[in-house]
């Protein structure tokens, strides 16, 4: 496994042990009746598959908690409120989130006795020239009335990690810049972080 991968999901390893006992109170985030057909994409069918509550967080700090559904493919809302924040810092246009869960495919990278190694399935995405980006996930929202998609773009693939022995999940999100999409029209336009922002997902708990 390359180097830069196994330093990314050693550190999401590390910040999912920071804490494993504290619940989440999201209600109806996903249904298991929304999971996309089933996909070779998907590796880790034979463990993991699930619906459980967790956190998304930044610099160990909570900034929302959400559902997921783990079946052939991962489906679970974004921090949108928190990332809408990062791409429209000025506020200077009315901004609604959408609430919806993101489909995420994930494919096999590794595995030990403890754990089992994932990389999401992202697109490339190269925007004005610029340096190729992945694009890891995305979601809509309204930004002056309009509707958008915000896509999370990062120099490393985000990945995810399911510990055999707790039973839970990790997803780490690496964010560098956002491609934002208007709808209607097509246009599209990057927003560049001054720093990568380290986002994480930990399942507390399994409830269905």
């Amino acid at each position: 496994m390359k180097e830069n991968i196994m330093k990314w999901l050693l550190s999401a390893l590390l910040t999912a042990m920071t804490g494993l006992t504290a619940g989440c109170g999201t209600e109806g985030d996903a249904d298991a009746s929304s999971i996309a057909p089933s996909s070779d994409a998907y590796s880790g069918t034979a463990y993991g598959r699930g619906v459980y509550e967790g956190e998304w967080t930044v610099n160990k700090q909570v900034v929302d908690t959400a559902r997921i559904v783990v079946n052939t493919a991962m489906r679970v809302r974004l921090p949108q409120s928190y990332l809408l924040g990062l791409c429209f810092p000025d506020k200077s246009a009315t901004v609604v989130e959408s609430n919806t869960p993101t489909t995420i495919w994930v494919y096999s990278e590794g595995y030990s006795e403890q754990s089992q190694y994932m990389a999401f399935e992202s697109t490339m995405e190269q925007y004005d020239g610029t340096q190729r980006l992945y694009n890891t996930c995305s979601f809509e929202a309204l930004v002056g009335g309009e509707k958008y998609r915000i896509s999370l773009l990062s120099k490393e693939n985000a990945n995810a990690v399911f510990q055999n022995v707790t039973g839970q999940w990790t997803l780490g999100i690496p964010i560098n810049s956002f491609l934002v999409k208007n709808m209607a029209t097509g246009e599209t336009t990057e927003k560049r972080l001054s720093i990568t922002v380290s986002l994480y997902y930990n399942t507390k708990k399994r409830v269905g």
